[in-house]
């Protein structure tokens, strides 16, 4: 992972475990793992993206933070989880497939009850 304040920062620290880095992301991660009982490393990496895509299909990496940018190669092989600085609510909808309409992502819920 790259720094990205707010969400992922480096502690001025000579720690070398996950309290070596700090924010949102990693609140959220350390919350999780504590809910879920799973354990983590956060590793901080210089790789570029084709080395680093690569260690996360072979499941050396479970998840990979910044800097990546979303693309429509890298969307068909990965999940994207983003954060919009300025926008204060999320709209979740489902990916297209072949299968499905346009209006499956412009009217994604069903209002009737059953």
């Amino acid at each position: 992972m790259t720094e990205r304040p707010p969400h992922f920062m480096a502690r001025n620290t000579t720690l070398t475990n996950n309290r070596t880095f700090h924010g949102s992301w990693v609140d959220a991660i350390e919350w999780l793992s504590r809910r879920l009982n799973f354990s983590y490393k956060i590793i901080q990496t210089k790789e570029a993206w084709a080395e680093t895509s690569s260690r996360l299909q072979r499941g050396e990496f479970d998840v990979v933070g910044p800097p990546v940018v979303m693309m429509l190669g890298r969307i068909r092989l990965f999940d994207y989880v983003g954060v919009f600085e300025d926008e204060t609510s999320a709209l979740l909808t489902p990916a297209l497939t072949e299968e499905s309409s346009i209006l499956s992502t412009v009217k994604p819920f069903n209002q009737s009850c059953g």
